[in-house]
């Protein structure tokens, strides 16, 4: 009887230790993304987005992490396209739509690293990262 309780025990303890690990890297990994250079940001994302996760509260960060930062990225895409049609000879009228639609995937953007921020940070608090 001892020795099955001690083996629960064991198999707990290792079960926290996994999910600390994996917590750890991701909470790494969202400041590495957050820290980038927005230049150094699609690769951080990857690197974000191709983290294994195995637990439910995990997966959840790390979904809204790169829901955030794709759509950030969306608009660092969408301002990259519209300083191009206005450099060019004829602007033409899309570029207004460019400019709105990036700034909008920005600002939708904003209020989901908030969300990411808000979540990491409890994930922090929770395996006791920090």
């Amino acid at each position: 009887m001892r020795a099955a309780l001690l083996c629960l025990l064991l198999l707990g303890c290792e079960s926290d230790a996994e999910a600390k690990a994996e917590a750890g890297k991701l909470d790494h990994a969202i400041d590495v993304l957050r820290n980038a250079d927005n230049a150094a940001k699609q690769p951080a994302l990857s690197e974000l987005r191709a983290l294994p996760c195995a637990r439910t509260e995990t997966c959840a960060v790390q979904s809204t992490c790169v829901a955030a930062y794709e759509l950030h990225l969306r608009g660092l895409e969408g301002i990259a396209q519209s300083k191009q049609q206005a450099l060019a000879a004829d602007a033409g009228a899309e570029l207004p739509a460019l400019i709105g639609a990036a700034r909008d995937s920005l600002e939708r953007a904003k209020v989901l690293a908030q969300k990411c921020a808000d979540a990491q940070g409890e994930m922090q608090r929770r395996y006791r990262l920090r």
